[in-house]
């Protein structure tokens, strides 16, 4: 039983290790840290140079645009829970498949490679599953067209809403008189 819990922990693990020690950094900065070597190493020819940095700079706007929309998402909570709850859902069933298979290993039986493949079919199943869940954890961020109109409607509801006190009050001050 130990075994099957500790193999379930190393993945996961091992995957946060390799991508902290890794050196981090998107593909796309990568991409653009060689491009300055390789303007760095075009500074004779003043054609490719330009065009050079004319890339840079392109890709450096995609990166900032990346960079801003990521920053301004929101945590989506029902998301969020859905994805833990399929993980350990996921996490549960493979381990009483996995249960199940190691049983039928241990009476020899004929259903043994049954089995083994509805475990593997389950499991991967459920991992696409959960992979999805958690690809909806965050709430997009709003373009600055859909920012500009929800400022738009807020504006229009506050000032209708002040307006219409405007009009109570004056009734009010009205049926005093």
């Amino acid at each position: 039983m130990w075994q099957t819990i500790l193999a379930s922990l190393a993945a996961p693990i091992i995957g946060a290790l390799v991508g902290f020690f890794s050196g981090g950094g998107s593909r796309m900065s990568k991409r653009i840290e060689h491009h300055a070597d390789i303007a760095v190493k075009l500074e004779k020819s003043p054609d490719a140079l330009k065009a050079m940095q004319t890339l840079m700079v392109k890709e450096i706007g995609w990166l900032d645009a990346r960079a801003t929309a990521r920053n301004a998402r929101k945590l989506n909570g029902g998301g969020l829970f859905w994805a833990v709850f399929f993980a350990l859902i996921t996490g549960g069933a493979v381990y009483l498949l996995w249960t199940w298979a190691a049983s039928l290993a241990d009476e020899r039986s004929a259903f043994l490679w049954v089995g083994i493949v509805v475990l593997v079919l389950v499991g991967f199943l459920m991992m696409v599953v959960t992979g999805v869940a958690f690809s909806l954890i965050f709430k997009p961020a709003k373009t600055p067209e859909e920012r500009k109109k929800d400022a738009e409607t807020k504006t229009k509801k506050r000032l209708a809403a002040a307006t219409e006190r405007d009009r109570k009050k004056a009734l009010k001050r009205r049926d005093k008189k």
